[in-house]
This record gives C-alpha cells, sequence and structure tokens, in this order.
C-alpha cells in the first residue's frame, strides 16, 4: 500500500490536470455566442438555472475559501491545535463513523479524553487520536473562549508535543482501550473536492449554454427541443450535487452532525468550532436562499420551471397570470426566503445565550448576541418594508449596525488592538503571521466588505403587500457580487479568527518555535519583563473603566440561579421573534 507521502505527487498531478479542464471549459465559455449572445444573457432567459448556477458556484467559492484557510493555518501552527479546534469528532457517537479505525469492541458509562499524536507530511496533515484517560460523562465540552491555563501542550513521552482534544464520547458500559485515527483534510485533497465540483458545474454550464443559444434558431422544433434541454441541464446539476453532498452517508454523517449543532444551539455546549460554523453560515445567507427557492420549485412538481415568461422580464410589477407561479408564491417570498435570511442570525444569536448561561456572565456573549440580533432586525425591515431602504432612519440604522459590527471584529473577534503599561493604543503583540501590514491589510478590507454583509440579507425581488413582484435595483446590479465578496471576507475573518483561538492554546514557550519571527521576539520581550500588557478598556468622561462597571454591575450572574437566568435569556429571545413578526404583521402579511 503506498504511503502517504508517495501519494503526494501523484495528488499534485492530478489536481494540475483538474485545473487545466477547467481552463479549456472556461475558455470555451468565453467563446460561445457572440456580441449579442453570452453565457451571461443565456442564464438571464431563465432566472431558475441562474439562481441554481450561482448558488453552487458560490458554495464552490466557499470550499476553495476553505483550502486556502487550511493552508495558511497550518504554517502558523501545529496540527494538534488545528485538529482540537476544528476537526474534533463530533460530541457523541453511538457507533465507529467514517475516518476513524477502531480494533477493539467500545462499551460505555465514562467521557473518554483523547489525546493526538500528530504526523505531518508535506500538505497532508494526519492526526492520530488515542484514549488516554477516563473521566466522568457529567463534564462539558470546552467554552467559546479558554483561558491560557485550561489547554497547554505538554511534552510527551516521546518528545512529540501533544495536547488532550476536549472531544468525548458516552456510553453506558465499561470502557476498553480504542484506537482511534481521524485525519484533518489535506490542502490538496479540499482543493481536488474544489475542482471536482467546479468542473460539474461548468460542464452542465456549458451545455446549457449551447442550448439557450439554440432559442433563436429558425428552425420550430429544434427551438422547442432546446427551451426544454437548457433548464433541464441545471435541474440535473442540482440534484446531483445535493445527492453527493449525503451520498455515501457514511462519509458525510460526521460533517452533518456537526454542522446541525449550530441550529441546534441551545441544547448543546458551544465550542468556538460551533461559533466559526453559525458565522460561516451568516455569510452563505444568498446561496441558502437560491438552494431554498430551487428546492420549492422541485416540491412543488417543478410548475412553472419551463415557463416561456422566463425569457423575458415581462411578469416583473405584474400581478396577474403572466408571473410564474413560484414567483408570485406568498410562501416563498414571505416565509421561506426571509427564513433562510433570519435562521442563522437566530442560531448565532441562540449560541451566544447559551453561552451566556453556562458561563453565567452576561459580558461578551450578549455583546455578540446584540450584533446578530440589530443585523436580524434591520434585514427583516429591509425585506418586509424596502420602501424604508432609502430612509434616513433604515440607513442610519444600517451604517450604525454595520460600524458596531467593525468595532466588534477588531476589538472582540480579533483583539487586534491593545493597550501597553503606558496607555498606547497598538497593535496586539501575540501574533502568528510575521508581517504587521498583513492585519492592517485585512482590517482594511473587512471594513470595506462589512458594509455588503448586511446587504446580503436582502433578497433581489420582494413580493409587495398587493401582491405585485417587484425588483429591487440596488440588488439586481449587485447581488450575486456582494454574496461573492462576502464569502471572501469571511475567510480572510477567520484568519485572524482562528490566529487569536490558537494562540491561546499555545503556551509562550510553544509560540517562540512558531513560524513567525516576530514571535521568539515578543516571547522574549515578555519573559524579560519588559513589555506590560493590559486589558483593553474604554473609560467615560471620569476616569471609571467601562469595563470595571460592567463586570460589577452588568456581567456577573452567578448570584443568580438557573431558572433566573433562563427567564432573562428567554425575554431577549422573544424580543428578538417579536419584533420581525411585528415587521411582517404590519406589512399586511400575516
Amino acid at each position: 500500500m503506498a504511503s502517504p507521502v508517495s501519494l503526494i505527487p501523484k495528488r499534485r498531478q492530478l489536481l494540475w490536470k483538474k485545473l487545466g479542464f477547467v481552463g479549456v471549459i472556461v475558455v470555451l465559455l468565453w467563446f460561445i455566442g457572440d456580441e449579442s449572445f453570452t453565457v451571461f444573457t443565456a442564464l438571464q432567459q431563465h432566472e431558475p438555472s441562474e439562481r441554481i448556477f450561482r448558488s453552487m458556484l458560490q458554495v464552490n467559492l466557499l470550499i476553495w475559501a476553505t483550502a486556502f484557510s487550511l493552508y495558511v493555518w497550518s504554517k502558523i501552527v501545529p496540527a494538534a491545535v488545528l485538529g482540537e479546534l476544528l476537526f474534533q469528532p463530533p460530541p457523541v457517537i453511538s457507533s465507529t463513523p467514517a475516518g476513524f479505525r477502531t480494533n477493539s469492541a467500545t462499551t460505555t458509562g465514562t467521557r473518554r479524553i483523547y489525546q493526538p499524536v500528530v504526523t505531518a507530511a508535506d500538505d497532508d496533515i494526519v492526526i492520530g487520536v488515542e484514549n488516554v484517560s477516563d473521566t466522568s460523562s457529567h463534564s462539558r465540552r470546552s467554552s467559546h473562549r479558554l483561558d491560557d491555563d485550561d489547554v497547554r501542550l505538554d511534552d510527551g513521552p516521546d518528545g512529540d508535543a501533544e495536547e488532550p482534544m476536549d472531544a468525548h464520547y458516552e456510553s453506558d458500559g465499561e470502557v476498553e482501550e480504542p484506537n482511534l485515527k481521524v485525519e484533518i483534510p489535506s490542502v490538496v485533497s479540499v482543493m481536488s473536492a474544489a475542482c471536482d465540483m467546479l468542473l460539474v458545474i461548468l460542464v452542465a454550464l456549458f451545455l446549457f449554454t449551447i442550448s439557450a443559444a439554440g432559442y433563436t434558431s429558425s428552425i420550430q422544433p429544434l427551438q422547442l427541443v432546446l427551451q426544454v434541454a437548457a433548464p433541464t441541464f441545471a435541474l440535473v446539476l442540482f440534484l446531483y450535487l445535493v445527492i453527493a453532498s449525503v451520498l455515501p452517508w457514511k462519509k458525510r454523517s460526521a460533517f452533518w452532525i456537526i454542522v446541525s449543532l449550530t441550529p441546534t444551539a441551545p441544547w448543546h455546549d458551544v465550542t468556538f468550532r460551533d461559533g466559526f460554523i453559525g458565522d460561516i453560515i451568516t455569510s452563505s445567507v444568498r446561496p441558502l436562499q437560491d438552494i431554498a427557492f430551487t428546492t420549492m420549485y422541485l416540491l412543488s412538481g417543478l410548475r412553472g420551471w419551463w415557463s416561456q415568461d422566463y425569457h423575458n422580464n415581462s411578469f416583473l410589477d405584474n400581478a396577474d397570470a403572466s408571473v410564474p407561479e413560484m414567483e408570485r408564491s406568498w410562501l416563498m417570498h414571505t416565509v421561506i426566503l426571509p427564513m433562510c435570511m433570519v435562521s442563522p442570525l437566530w442560531w448565532r444569536f441562540l449560541q451566544n445565550l447559551r453561552q451566556t448561561f453556562d458561563n453565567k456572565k452576561r459580558w461578551p456573549y450578549l455583546g455578540n448576541g446584540l450584533k446578530y440580533f440589530v443585523a436580524a432586525q434591520v434585514a427583516v425591515f429591509g425585506v418586509f418594508h424596502p420602501e424604508l431602504q432609502k430612509t434616513a432612519g433604515w440607513l442610519s440604522s444600517f451604517v450604525i449596525a454595520t460600524l458596531y459590527q467593525i468595532w466588534w471584529d477588531v476589538f472582540m473577534d480579533w483583539e487586534l488592538i491593545e493597550r501597553d503599561n503606558q496607555g498606547r493604543w497598538r497593535l496586539r503583540r501575540r501574533r502568528l503571521y510575521s508581517r504587521k501590514s498583513f492585519y492592517w491589510a485585512m482590517c482594511i478590507v473587512n471594513i470595506i466588505l462589512r458594509f455588503c454583509w448586511t446587504l446580503t440579507f436582502v433578497p433581489s425581488r420582494y413580493l409587495n403587500a398587493t401582491g405585485v413582484l417587484k425588483q429591487n435595483s440596488l440588488q439586481l446590479i449587485l447581488g450575486p457580487t456582494i454574496a461573492s465578496l462576502e464569502i471572501v471576507r469571511r475567510a480572510l475573518w477567520g484568519l485572524l479568527r482562528f490566529e487569536l483561538e490558537a494562540i491561546k492554546h499555545l503556551p509562550d514557550r510553544e509560540m517562540s518555535a512558531a513560524s513567525s519571527p516576530s514571535l521568539k521576539k515578543m516571547s522574549d520581550d515578555m519573559e524579560d519583563g519588559m513589555i506590560e500588557l493590559t486589558p483593553m478598556t474604554v473609560t467615560t468622561g471620569a476616569s471609571t473603566p467601562i469595563g470595571s462597571l460592567r463586570t460589577k454591575f452588568t456581567s456577573d450572574m452567578s448570584s443568580m440561579n438557573d431558572v433566573q437566568i433562563l427567564g432573562e435569556l428567554s425575554v431577549y429571545a422573544t424580543l428578538f421573534c417579536i419584533i420581525g413578526t411585528v415587521a411582517a404583521a404590519h406589512r399586511g402579511t400575516l
């Protein structure tokens, strides 16, 4: 059997071949048609197909962003930290999942703590996880933020850095020593999967464009055949990719179990990975809406899929039979699409409520939840009352919400700016990337693209209270571009968000051996007592730190019992739901 190291050149060669095929198809798409007919005009002739191709390409972009992030992270942190933060197995597994191998029967009754044994070969990172101790199953998973003393990388018996992974399994009998191994996907394997998906999409798009070009054929029978064939390619593409995402279930189950922890947030402790996935989903609202739209078409029996009215926009601003049935669906525009918009924000909001309950602290969790609460309300009123988008009130709310999100990114999610003992603001000294310019560039890009985030929640079309389908002119031009830019922004945001969490898992002696030259100097300076860093505080007009007042009067909930805490959190959750419901009811849709 070939070793992982010997397979690396073959995988890379295969990847380059796939990229070559992608280039060929892109060139063919570029040369199809003439000045009056291109792949873009073909997509405009059938908008449901355009939704499919657009959403699949955006999902594909997300996979490419994942490969890029894995590559960067693998260069700055040990594989053990990467595995612990992002690739722990699901919290409870009743049977051995795909990707795990065991050579001993497992019975239950205790929690198992696993310790990674790390081997890395070029771009392939493999973590073997073995059982090192058994503890009470009453123990919890790690909280969203861990202190430096919570996790340490200690030298193992062979001198290799090993770190306990806070992943556990619950069972009902005695525990035998398993031999479990889990693989962190390599950069090459993720890129190969992204390339495979992109090839399928481009081939379907090429066939769709060729068929759509025949709409203008002078041969009437051929024109009718092509009008039926063109949308079929998009439909087959959608069905194939949906099936491939769940089958074979043995290989896909662990992924979907982990993703399911986000919408079921109130019933699980929230780890860094859970919050990270939740944030990614909030950046994928537009493809989620397109996928929901296509799914409803399938469930409705494809009513209107081959409608000739899609070949022009004559059904816009109308409420008669010329509008395709799904486009004038009250259920689609008033319930399903708004749910796709609000649900990711609601899930992240609930995750923060759960963290508040677990840690018995309002700050920073409710402060983070406020970010999603405000974004949801701005987006809901933008959907149900699109006429407000041009008013000073809505625009002010949009700008204030965005500025708050930017502040949270810089000072909380990244902790990018800190204060030294002389009261000067500076870039934080504990860093894993070597260049300061990288941090400032990420900050500037994030500030610019943050304004696109809220706009991704507003659908490109809406059904007004009288049942007339209207086009949002801003979304018509910027919609697909904004959705793609938001995925790119989230990937760049994740580079710094993961870095901060990884730093909290690395003791100073490990950081000094990391790839960044500035880390060693920073670690040496701290050991010599040359630098004294203090937590960031914001002061009022008086000299009392707001952070101190917050901690004393508002943050600590340890004096409250669980029922009291749940009661307070229920009020926040109710407010989240009521405001959106009132907006919908006021519009006359309920």
